[in-house]
């Protein structure tokens, strides 16, 4: 989708306020061998929740379930996989995300947590 890597920060700082990386809105492209390869097909999302001071990361596909009998919709991903790359946090946001959501670090409010 994007013909050059995003550059994604964790961290940004708006007048003052820091702000931590939240979740990722990405694109979900053709993967099929026939076709074009850069063709939209849906949406998904990548999600950072902080537990006990580490970040855990997930991806949310709405079809997973649908293209894989079984499969849950929401699956744990590491930030970075040598070995599965385009399936790591990192890799999708940078070359598939398309909306960044932040959130503020000091932010009280418990209804803005996740709990995953």
């Amino acid at each position: 989708m994007n013909n050059n890597t995003v550059i994604v920060t964790e961290s940004i700082s708006i007048k003052d306020e820091e702000y931590d990386l939240r979740s990722v809105v990405i694109s979900e492209l053709n993967h099929n061998t026939e076709g074009p390869k850069n063709l939209v097909l849906g949406s998904s999302t990548l999600i950072r929740s902080k537990s006990n001071g580490t970040w855990n990361y997930y991806y949310y596909d709405p079809y997973g379930p649908v293209k894989i009998f079984g499969e849950a919709p929401i699956t744990s991903i590491s930030y970075q996989d040598l070995t599965y790359i385009d399936k790591s946090f990192i890799y999708m946001a940078q070359t598939q995300g398309n909306v960044f959501i932040y959130v503020s670090k000091n932010s009280t409010d418990e209804q803005k947590e996740l709990n995953l």
